[in-house]
Order: C-alpha cells, then sequence, then structure tokens
C-alpha cells in the first residue's frame, strides 16, 4: 500500500512539474517567507547542539571515555615505533657495503644531510663521509684476504659490496668537489677544507 501511495505522489509531481509557473503568485510566496524570517528570530536549542557535539565530534568532548582508553595505546605503540627505528639506525652504523643495515645507515647519512643548512658544515660532513667509506673498503678488502676459504659467490658479492662503497664515495667526493669550487669563486677557499 505505502509503495503505491508513492507512485501516486509521484505522478502527481510530474504532472504539477509540466504546468506553467504563476509569477505573481511566486512573488507573493517570497515576499511571505522573507517576512516570516525576518519576524521569526532564530532561537537555538542548546540541548540539542550539546547532544549533536557528545554523539558526533569527540574533539569537542575532551573527556570523552574511548578516546582517552585507546590514546595510552596509540602513545605506546608510536613509542615502540620511534624506539624500533631509532635502534635500527644505531645498529646499522657499523654495517658494511652487502650487509643488510647498509641501506639503512646510507639513508640515514642522508637524512643528516638533509637538515644541514650551512655549505660548509655540509661540505665537513660529506669529507667525513667519503673518509668512511675508504674505512668501509679497506675493512672489505681486509676482511677477503682474512677468509682463505672464500667462494666464487662471496667473491661476487664482495666485489658488489666494494662498487657499492666506490660509488657511494665517488657521490661525497663529486659534490665536496664542486663545494669546493663554489668556495674558491666565492674566494672563501679556507672553508672548503
Amino acid at each position: 500500500m505505502k509503495m503505491f501511495k508513492g507512485v501516486k505522489i509521484k505522478k502527481a509531481l510530474r504532472k504539477l512539474k509540466n504546468q506553467p509557473t504563476d509569477e505573481a503568485f511566486l512573488k507573493l510566496l517570497r515576499e511571505k517567507l522573507v517576512s516570516y524570517v525576518e519576524k521569526t528570530p532564530f532561537v537555538r536549542n542548546e540541548r540539542e547542539e550539546s547532544l549533536y557535539f557528545q554523539r558526533f565530534s569527540p574533539l569537542f568532548n575532551v573527556f570523552n571515555a574511548k578516546m582517552f582508553k585507546t590514546m595510552p595505546i596509540a602513545i605506546i605503540l608510536g613509542l615502540i615505533g620511534i624506539g624500533a627505528s631509532a635502534a635500527t639506525v644505531a645498529a646499522s652504523q657499523n654495517s658494511l657495503p652487502g650487509d643488510t643495515l647498509y641501506p639503512v645507515k646510507i639513508l640515514s647519512e642522508d637524512a643528516r644531510l638533509a637538515v644541514i643548512f650551512n655549505d660548509e658544515s655540509e661540505t665537513k660532513a660529506r669529507m667525513n663521509l667519503a673518509q668512511r667509506r675508504v674505512e668501509e673498503i679497506s675493512e672489505l678488502i681486509t676482511e677477503a684476504k682474512l677468509n682463505t676459504s672464500i667462494t666464487g659467490e662471496q667473491i661476487g658479492k664482495l666485489e658488489l659490496s666494494l662498487n657499492k662503497a666506490l660509488d657511494n664515495f665517488n657521490s661525497h667526493l663529486d659534490i665536496v668537489s664542486v663545494k669546493a669550487n663554489e668556495f674558491q669563486d666565492k674566494g672563501e677557499s679556507e672553508k672548503a677544507f
């Protein structure tokens, strides 16, 4: 029965849609609406507003019990994530090319370089990193010499690791030489090294 009633309403609305509108009637209706709005002040229902904010917006309700129950869990998980990241970065600092954590070490070095805004400090940091790559290469060579039973696969991995370290060294050295040339062009050659 309800569906039949809805169909009747839709048909009636379609008929009204096609009928021409009376402009005088619309003007009178607008005037009545404007006068009603002007005469009737807007009254706020504070009880309904407070229910709305309590129900739909926990940001406005600072003492929402659900929020405080889950907040310590989120904080603890965040601290665990930060701690695990810091531990991984710290553990990666002694890694050599070819080790699992070596990319983390390179990423942390790049992050440190990204926050240096002084050209002189950046040049010194890059020189230190280039020196670090030289030390890594010499350590890899020493390990290879000490290991007498080295296989062909290990030699391939060692060669790949040495190439990675050498590429990283060359990239730092290239940037340092560009910065040194910039310092010389500015007449600040004492800052270059």
